[in-house]
């Protein structure tokens, strides 16, 4: 297997005060390649920063939903309600359950943030409504 050090990124994780001690390191020698340092790196679809707060992750989880959703919400009319659960479903919700495992134990705000993305799709899916309608959920 072959590096290609145009391609890679490296990142350190740590505490911040960690971190702090090492901010002159701008890059690391890999096998001979230089590889660049960042504050966050993409790992088999997670995005996890140097602290591993997981709030990288869980923003751009949220922008490609809220995406999928805008986009869903233009095709919804043409659908019977059976076709769009199913197309709700492959949009929204196997994002939402792809790594989700690595999400345990993180602060409640971003379990909020990924709550309100199945609202959205909720109330697109099952109400047919606008994305400023409420849904009482029994």
């Amino acid at each position: 297997m072959a590096l290609n050090p145009n391609k890679s990124v490296a990142t350190l994780f740590g505490t911040s005060q960690r971190l702090k001690s090492l901010s002159v390191l701008k890059s690391v020698n890999v096998a001979g390649a230089v590889i660049p340092l960042s504050n966050k790196v993409n790992i088999f679809g997670a995005t996890l920063d140097a602290n591993v707060t997981m709030a990288p992750h869980v923003k751009a989880l949220s922008s490609s939903c809220f995406y999928h959703i805008r986009s869903f919400r233009q095709i919804h009319p043409s659908l019977d309600d059976s076709m769009a659960g199913c197309v709700a479903s492959a949009l929204i919700s196997s994002r939402l359950d792809q790594l989700n495992s690595i999400l345990y134990g993180t602060p409640l705000k971003h379990t909020a943030r990924r709550q309100r993305i199945q609202y959205a799709a909720a109330r697109i899916n099952v109400a047919g409504a606008g994305s400023l309608t409420h849904l009482h959920c029994v």
